[in-house]
């Protein structure tokens, strides 16, 4: 039953993450990211909120997706949430403009579940980001697979 639930919470937890809705600033936190993580990995540890490398609105992501992992633990009703061991988010921004994302959750009985998917991922631009910019519309993203 265990499974399940963490099956649940990685995919409503990457779905979130990875959505156009995930905002920064107002605009889109991956893209934020990515312009500056200025490297090709970024983890993020949901439990502690470290991040590495650490970037200006690092701190801020680790934050709101915490408070989104725990609440997620609560709608799915895990009775001791202190059984969660790990809760790590992991972004590796490739050259075409691709970011893969890992997210990894670890129970310390050992049940665990892990999810990735692949994105379109621009570094973050102002002015391509703005409404007026039809161009980049239309990149469709390739989703999900288990590990």
């Amino acid at each position: 039953m265990m499974a399940g639930k963490l099956k649940h919470i990685a995919r409503c937890l990457m779905d979130s993450f990875t959505s156009r809705n995930n905002d920064l600033d107002g605009y889109w936190a991956m893209g934020v990211l990515r312009r500056e993580a200025g490297c090709e990995k970024l983890t993020i540890n949901l439990l502690n909120m470290a991040v590495n490398p650490k970037t200006a609105g690092s701190k801020g992501i680790a934050a709101h997706w915490s408070n989104e992992l725990e609440r997620y633990i609560k709608l799915n009703k895990i009775s001791h949430p202190g059984t969660i061991d790990t809760a790590t988010l992991t972004l590796w921004f490739l050259e075409n403009d691709i970011c893969t994302v890992l997210f990894e959750i670890k129970t310390k009985n050992g049940t665990n579940s892990s999810l990735k998917y692949q994105v379109p991922c621009w570094p973050h631009t102002a002015s391509r980001e703005s409404r007026r910019c039809k161009g980049q519309w239309g990149i469709r993203s390739r989703k999900f697979w288990w590990v």
